[in-house]
Parts: C-alpha cells; sequence; structure tokens
C-alpha cells in the first residue's frame, strides 16, 4: 500500500512539473505568494484524565499555518506549492496554594504540498473574483507528541513521515488586482505510524490511538495572497 502511495506521488509530482512546462511555453503566466492561517477540526479524538475529569485531544485539532508560492495562467487553472505546520495542544492546568496539577498533550507536524486548482470567475462583480477549487498531496515529515497526565510524564512518540492529500475550495476577493483575501475550508489526510517511543515503564506502552495517529481535519482557513510583480 505505501509503495502504491509513493508512486501515485512520483506520477503527480513528474505530471505537476509537465503541466508547469506546457503553461511556461504556451500561455501568459503570473506568480503570487500566500500565506495562510486557519482552525483545524479533527475528526478523532480522545480525552485524558486531569483531577477526575475528561481533557479531549486529537491528533488533527489545533491551529495550522502555511507558506507558499501560486502560478496563474490565462487558463482557469492554477498550480500551488507551499509549506506548513500544523500544532495540536490541550492544557489543564492550576496550582491552589503552591500545590500545581497538569494536563498536557503537544504534536505538531511540518509538511510540504503540491497541487492544482479551478477558478470559476464571477464575471463583472467588483471584489468578487471567484471560487478557487483545489486538490493536491501532502508529504508530512516526521513529528513528534508528549503526554503528561496529572504531574505524570506519560512520554513521548516518534513517528515517520508519510503521505496524505487534501482537497478544498475558497471564496476569492479580489483589490487593484493585486492583493487577494480567500475565506474557504479545506479537508486533509494525515495519517502516521510510530517509528519509536519512549513511555513510563509504570503506564506499559503507548495505546493505539497514539501509535498509530490519524489527524485527518478540516482546515476553516483564511488566506492572503499578493502578486509578484505588481
Amino acid at each position: 500500500m505505501l509503495q502504491t502511495i509513493h508512486k501515485i506521488a512520483f506520477i503527480a509530482v513528474i505530471s505537476a512539473m509537465s503541466l508547469i512546462t506546457v503553461i511556461n511555453h504556451s500561455y501568459a503566466q503570473e506568480f503570487s505568494l500566500y500565506g495562510d492561517i486557519g482552525y483545524n477540526y479533527g475528526f478523532k479524538n480522545t480525552n485524558m484524565d486531569y483531577a477526575g475529569n475528561d481533557v479531549m485531544y486529537g491528533y488533527g485539532s489545533g491551529l495550522g499555518i502555511s507558506f507558499g508560492v501560486q502560478l496563474d495562467s490565462e487558463l482557469p487553472i492554477f498550480l500551488y506549492a507551499g509549506a506548513g505546520i500544523n500544532f495540536a495542544l490541550a492544557l489543564q492546568y492550576e496550582n491552589i496554594n503552591g500545590v500545581s496539577n497538569k494536563s498536557s498533550f503537544n504534536f505538531n507536524y511540518k509538511s510540504l504540498s503540491l497541487g492544482i486548482g479551478h477558478v470559476f470567475r464571477f464575471e463583472d462583480q467588483g471584489a468578487l473574483y471567484g471560487i478557487r477549487a483545489h486538490g493536491g498531496l501532502d508529504y508530512n515529515l516526521p513529528a513528534e507528541a508528549s503526554q503528561t497526565e496529572n504531574n505524570n510524564y506519560n512520554g513521548d512518540v516518534a513517528y515517520g513521515n508519510s503521505i496524505g492529500y487534501q482537497f478544498g475550495a475558497k471564496l476569492s476577493l479580489v483589490y487593484k488586482e493585486v492583493f487577494f483575501i480567500e475565506p474557504g475550508f479545506t479537508f486533509r489526510n494525515a495519517n502516521f505510524q510510530y517509528s519509536s517511543y519512549d513511555w513510563n515503564e509504570g503506564n506499559g506502552r503507548p495505546n493505539n490511538f497514539m501509535l498509530s495517529p490519524n489527524a485527518n481535519h478540516l482546515a476553516i482557513s483564511l488566506t492572503v495572497r499578493k502578486m509578484l510583480g505588481n
């Protein structure tokens, strides 16, 4: 299965490079830089204990930030490549009369993205430029998660790299044909497999939720994009 995914990723990269070559030789093109920030809603969560209460956490929930470059042409299609980081953090802490208690979960992962999209233009609508539908592949870099429960540091788990995918849509608002503000949503598929762990012996080994985590999430985001050369 993993070999098949890598083959698909390789074919996708070669296809994107070929498409860039065709666009470069046949159509006028413009580059832009973008920055994106969003809230990630994870689809798979669980609980840890904090003073007898449940604290929910998940690998896909949290905050996402990304930056990248986009290539537009006379065609209603665009290509994009970027790098991002997703933060998942759950924390409960209190200090009463010098006695403290803490439960926490921390996980973040970095990824490289390559994708293609289609622009559905709004004609003569002023600042309403159109809808940008997009999809592509993510290469997720090795990452690490750690957990503390009621002041007991359970340990950390390391994960190898993985390949996922993404798709979504954005409403594109334009200002003077130079700046674009694009609220939207993106679904990201991101699954990991542990490579090693350093776990407190008294707690045995990490549970399956941490050994093979599902970080799939829906990102509600805002993108700001600036055309180059303008």
